[in-house]
Parts: C-alpha cells; sequence; structure tokens
C-alpha cells in the first residue's frame, strides 16, 4: 500500500522533536499476514526513543484514520525489545461500516523481527502477523 521510502520519510519527520530527548531509531517491518481476513499492513514502520520512553507508529492503516504518524503505548520489555499498543477507530470494513482495532507490536530489535496482532473490537478472534525488520535511522 505504501512505499517503505515513504514510510520512512513520513517517520523521519516525525522523529526531528523527538530529537531533543534523546536519540530516536527508525524501524521498517515488513509483515506477512497468518490471516486473510485483512486488517494486517504489509510494511510499518516505528519510532522509537527509548531514552524518552516514547514511540509512534505508521501504517496503511494508520494513515487512513489519522493522516501521520501515531503516538502510541510504548515499553521496554527487555533490552532492545519494545512492546508498542494502539487503538484505531473508523477502519472501513463494507458499505458504510467502520470498526474499531486494538494493535499490538512486539519489536525485536536485536533479531530484527515482529509480532503485530490486532482485535477487531466485536469481531471474532485476533488477526496475526510476523515480519522481518531493518533499521532505517
Amino acid at each position: 500500500m505504501f512505499k517503505g521510502s515513504i514510510i520512512a520519510a513520513a517517520l523521519s519527520l516525525c522523529a526531528l522533536p523527538l530529537a531533543a530527548a534523546g536519540a530516536p531509531i527508525v524501524y521498517e517491518c515488513e509483515y506477512t499476514a497468518h490471516t486473510s481476513y485483512g486488517w494486517i499492513p504489509d510494511k510499518a514502520a516505528y519510532v522509537v526513543d527509548e531514552a524518552a520512553g516514547t514511540a509512534m507508529a505508521y501504517d496503511a492503516y494508520i494513515h487512513h484514520v489519522n493522516k501521520a504518524p501515531l503516538p502510541v503505548t510504548f515499553s521496554v520489555v527487555k533490552e532492545r525489545k519494545y512492546l508498542m499498543k494502539w487503538t484505531l477507530t473508523g477502519l472501513p470494513v463494507r458499505g458504510n461500516r467502520t470498526a474499531t482495532a486494538t494493535y499490538t507490536v512486539r519489536l525485536d530489535a536485536a533479531r530484527s523481527k515482529a509480532t503485530i496482532s490486532a482485535r477487531v473490537h466485536g469481531g471474532d478472534g485476533s488477526h496475526r502477523g510476523t515480519g522481518a525488520c531493518k533499521r532505517v535511522k
């Protein structure tokens, strides 16, 4: 849906205000969905500022709802392992219907891997994906 360079460029711009707080790092991930129902982006990018305890996420679903990278709930699980969560409201379904989904990403920067899950509120189960990630900045 989005070219990696567009995602990285958008997140690089968002990292500028974070630079004073620490050294933000941009990670770009390419996901493989383990469901045929959608909800898992092909690509996503994350700005992680571990020193400041902040992160931002950007993918096609965030772009559709927010039009810009989104600040997310962020925590450090272990060294270079991060947990990020956010909720998107207004995701198109069919016709004029929309849905709300809560996303969780576990980014293992040391192994250059990530897992993503989406729980669609009022839907059946959750949707999962795995991906390879690379440090962009």
